[in-house]
């Protein structure tokens, strides 16, 4: 009978260690996970007042003009379709390096200058822009004047002087064959000169530069759907 008694003592000594042992851990468990994360938080040490520094702050901390002017008009260059008066801004603060800049530099301000001022209606303050542009690139590389052709076909075509956006998009054709030169002198062609003939003929050379752009091939489309005797 001792024996037994004795036995069911060391065993109930046993289970209260067992559960003293389990929740010691369990203590243990739940300290080393506040701890963790109390130093996930603080950042083990690291200063967690030290912000970002600002796109101002960055601007501020450039030096050379080349590489402040990159930065304006990316800036400027993002927000044309979404805050145009953030564009303008950056313009402005990037047009006061102007006198500062090289000739390659000078035709991206004028690049950049000449969307905004075209996207805000503008058309005659992004005429002047992208004449700038022009006369640079062709003292540069006249082989890379095409697309400022095209942004002085659609200023003209916007302006309403139809005969010199025929001109400049003859030219951006001209100097060399692309699918959107095509298409937008077929659009030209077909929506003031109304010359379905030749507008269907810019269609089908653009459709076949590019058949598998999809904007193309849908002009295409609705030009044949409202010009069905073609």
């Amino acid at each position: 009978y001792n024996l037994i008694k004795n036995s069911i003592i060391l065993w109930q000594i046993s289970l209260y260690m067992f559960y003293y042992y389990l929740g010691t851990m369990k203590i243990l468990k739940t300290f080393i996970i506040v701890v963790l994360n109390f130093y996930s938080i603080i950042g083990f040490g690291e200063n967690t007042n030290e912000k970002e520094p600002s796109f101002s702050d960055v601007i501020d901390n450039t030096e050379n003009p080349d590489e402040k002017l990159q930065l304006l008009l990316n800036e400027a260059d993002d927000n044309i379709p979404k805050n145009a008066q953030k564009a303008i801004y950056y313009l402005e603060q990037a047009m006061e390096f102007e006198d500062e800049l090289e000739d390659t530099s000078l035709v991206h301000l004028y690049s950049i200058a000449g969307k905004i001022y075209f996207d805000q209606n503008s058309y005659h303050v992004a005429l002047k822009f992208f004449q700038q542009q022009l006369a640079l690139q062709n003292a540069i590389d006249s082989s890379q004047s095409h697309i400022i052709y095209n942004h002085l076909g659609n200023v003209y075509f916007r302006i309403g002087d139809f005969e010199k956006a025929l001109n400049y998009f003859n030219m951006e054709i001209d100097s060399g064959e692309n699918a959107i030169a095509y298409s937008e002198r077929a659009l030209f062609y077909d929506s003031y000169l109304y010359d379905f003939e030749k507008a269907k003929l810019d269609f089908e050379k653009a459709v076949e530069l590019e058949p598998n752009t999809n904007n193309i091939v849908l002009q295409y489309l609705n030009f044949l759907h409202y010009n069905k005797k073609y």
